[in-house]
């Protein structure tokens, strides 16, 4: 089984990705740990879908954790599962400036970011928060329109606070048990 996470910064894809991996024992691709190791150029972007490619080919389960909805149609096609993880803006906010607080004490907080990775609090992160906040009205829109020209019958699961994924990877391993029996 694919599975696609995908969900506002700060909504808990990374976290609900390891979670999901220990269920499925699939292999993890953090989407961000990749694009976060690159200078952003195009020849970033070209490498980016490349590692993506390879990632598909060599596992036959997987789990990606990550929007990046301009080059996902790859991730699209060969998915079985995409599951939008949707939290009030709010509580991506708090989640993202407490995150990046942390990170800034502790580099390590966050293992599904490459060690390299730098985060300032300037404009760039302005613009960020800015995009945190408009993601209900942009990105989700973006992400629909993507999912109704799909070919292939991707199943979307929406889950939208810690109870709803916790009933979903304690269904999950219910039903991983009862095959393995």
């Amino acid at each position: 089984m694919n599975y696609l996470i995908m969900g506002n910064s700060g909504s808990g894809k990374s976290t609900f990705a390891r979670e999901l991996q220990q269920v499925t024992e699939a292999n993890l691709l953090p989407l961000d740990f990749l694009w976060h190791q690159t200078d952003y150029s195009e020849e970033a972007q070209s490498w980016f879908q490349a590692e993506q490619e390879k990632f598909i080919r060599a596992n036959e389960n997987w789990i990606m954790d990550g929007n990046y909805l301009g080059i996902s149609d790859l991730r699209f096609q060969h998915a079985d599962i995409l599951i939008l993880l949707k939290v009030p803006r709010l509580l991506s906010l708090f989640r993202v400036i407490s995150r990046s607080i942390k990170r800034k004490i502790n580099p390590a907080s966050r293992p599904d970011m490459p060690k390299t990775f730098q985060e300032k609090f300037d404009r760039e992160y302005l613009d960020f928060l800015i995009y945190i906040w408009q993601f209900p009205h942009k990105q989700v829109v973006e992400l629909e329109k993507i999912l109704r020209e799909q070919s292939n019958e991707l199943q979307v699961i929406i889950l939208k606070s810690k109870k709803d994924k916790k009933v979903f990877l304690q269904k999950l391993a219910e039903q991983k048990r009862s095959k393995e029996s």
